[in-house]
């Protein structure tokens, strides 16, 4: 299966393995008298249910995420029927009753609870970009594929994706995975991924027009849950020369990396390079040939357990190649902020005397410069980085800072 199909399927049921929120105790601790009951009758056994779910919750905004999660926790995403191996159950009762369905199924059961609880709501259909979204395809197609939800809480509408927030699809299989992720996000980044059949569900001013939408990047719930922004005018596509350079804003947590892959799904190894510092960050890209390429982003909060998460996808068509190939990022120089200023990719520009001009930021004591043959160390400058001159007679070379008594590599072109 190759890779930009992966991320796809992934994305249809929230894209990317999260980190684990907690659901609210009144969906979880249903007794499970009333849950067999609900299941065997659901007719019969929803009030018994609903008075079960909103136990003590007079708050219309808590009774919705109550009955948001108790959907989310409790409806697995029927990948066989999806995939037209098995008839697919619709009917709001028979949901309930075999805990299966799609997208359809979870919005009709929302909207049972919803309503029986006094919430106003509305099941709304579209195209959203899951299964099948292609970056290179020119012809995105506006048909409807997908269902979601809408609440109106205090005068204004939220928007919900209750199937999304429940799992993902791992090959042929559902993993549960309860998520807010899909859950009253902002409408302007709830567009990102999700086109309403009527226009005015985009709940923005002056709504998109399909086109626009198609051109829109392919940004997930996570790159907004994380705080990120794009400051390069937001695309799907990119036209490049050799050379381009992202750029976004994330908060002073987030931590981002980032991989460049060909139409072939293979990864191109160090021809991306991902810097931030303070509140701004830039991934420069070289690209080794004319052609198409994908990037994708990937983040996590500093200290956070586990691998990052992809958050982001762009595509690029660049008219040309170049030689060239960035230093490898260690993780101290990811979670230290560190910014290398000069040189860029190797092969370095060498001036007469075989020497190559380094600035970099780092915030060890001390910092400095390993060659094959040699340890420069570089001195601060007025700027508050590193710099100095080192002969380089060969790779590897690796660009290190003092802490302490350790010295801790930061980098290195191999």
């Amino acid at each position: 299966m190759s890779r930009q199909v992966l991320f796809a399927i992934l994305l249809l049921l929230m894209a990317f393995n999260l980190p684990a929120q907690d659901p609210h105790p009144n969906a979880v601790n249903v007794p499970q008298g009333i849950v067999a009951a609900v299941k065997a009758d659901p007719k019969t056994n929803i009030i018994p249910l609903m008075d079960a779910l909103l136990t003590g919750i007079t708050s219309p905004a808590e009774k919705v995420r109550v009955l948001h999660d108790w959907v989310a926790l409790n409806i697995e995403y029927d990948v066989n029927g999806f995939l037209g191996n098995s008839p697919v159950v619709y009917d709001t009762w028979e949901v309930i009753k075999t805990g299966k369905s799609v997208c359809e199924g979870y919005c009709n059961v929302f909207e049972l609870l919803l309503t029986t609880a006094g919430i106003e709501n509305k099941k709304i259909t579209g195209y959203a970009r899951g299964y099948g979204f292609d970056l290179f395809k020119g012809d995105e197609k506006f048909e409807s594929n997908h269902a979601w939800n809408a609440v109106k809480l205090d005068g204004q509408w939220k928007l919900i994706d209750v199937t999304w927030n429940s799992g993902y699809i791992d090959g042929l299989y559902f993993r549960p995975h309860y998520s807010l992720g899909y859950y009253m996000i902002d409408p302007e980044k709830f567009l990102n991924t999700h086109f309403p059949d009527d226009p005015q569900w985009q709940l923005v001013a002056g709504p998109k027009e399909f086109w626009e939408f198609s051109e829109m990047p392919y940004l997930t719930d996570r790159f907004f849950a994380l705080g990120l922004d794009l400051v390069t005018t937001p695309a799907r596509l990119y036209n490049a020369g050799s050379e381009f350079r992202l750029e976004f804003k994330l908060p002073d947590d987030v931590v981002v990396t980032s991989n460049l892959y060909d139409m072939n799904e293979t990864r191109v190894e160090n021809r991306t390079l991902t810097q931030f510092s303070g509140t701004g960050g830039t991934i420069d890209i070289l690209f080794p040939s004319a052609g198409k390429f994908h990037l994708t982003m990937f983040a996590k909060h500093k200290g956070e357990k586990g691998p990052y998460v992809g958050v982001a996808e762009f595509g690029f068509i660049a008219s040309a190649g170049r030689e060239g190939k960035f230093p490898g990022l260690f993780r101290k120089f990811v979670e230290n902020g560190c910014k290398l200023v000069k040189p860029g990719a190797w092969p370095f520009t060498l001036a007469a005397d075989s020497t190559v001009e380094f600035e970099f930021y780092a915030p060890g004591e001390e910092a400095g410069v390993e060659t094959p043959t040699s340890m420069v160390m570089l001195q601060k400058n007025a700027a508050g980085n590193f710099a100095g001159k080192v002969k380089i007679t060969g790779l590897p070379v690796r660009p290190f800072m003092k802490q302490g008594y350790t010295l801790n590599y930061i980098c290195s072109w191999e």
